[in-house]
């Protein structure tokens, strides 16, 4: 049956969440199934992130616009520096803030990075109409400004 909110936020770790539900149903075999699945999803996006943010800043570097010493790869074309470099900052990162601090800064970024894509779909179909393009746009520049608009009320 359905679970009281209440029940919910009086979770034992503070948190509410679709375990938590499953607990106080006494479907405890699924609350451990969900746990692990959640675990192993997060765990997912922390490489993702962390393996993009290393092929940015090789890409940068390679362009110059990080030192190019950093551009280095390895014996298997790797950019073993910069992996070092963002896995010793994720790791300092990850002692020294608080986890709710992080979740949000990474959200930030990330609605950032989507600001910025649709800010740059406006001005590259003004200043750049011949270039082309991967795929079309619809709606520019009224569907980019709702796409920033829903990223800027999401940050706050």
């Amino acid at each position: 049956g359905m679970v009281s909110y209440t029940v919910l936020r009086d979770a034992p770790d503070g948190h509410a969440h679709l375990a938590t539900a499953f607990d106080a149903n006494g479907v405890h075999w699924a609350a451990k199934v969900i746990s692990v699945g959640a675990l192993a999803g997060l765990t997912t996006v922390v490489i993702v992130l962390m393996l993009g943010q290393t092929r940015v800043l090789f890409a940068r570097s390679r362009d110059g616009l990080l030192p190019r010493r950093l551009a280095v790869s390895g014996s298997h074309g790797t950019p073993v520096r910069i992996t070092l470099i963002v896995g010793v900052l994720v790791a300092i990162a990850a002692s020294v803030f608080p986890m709710g601090r992080l979740e949000e800064m990474v959200n930030i970024g990330t609605l950032f990075a989507f600001v910025l894509v649709s800010a740059g779909v406006i001005v590259l179909r003004r200043t750049r109409p011949d270039l082309p393009r991967g795929f079309r746009v619809p709606w520019v520049p009224v569907l980019p400004i709702a796409a920033i608009l829903a990223c800027l009320w999401l940050m706050l």
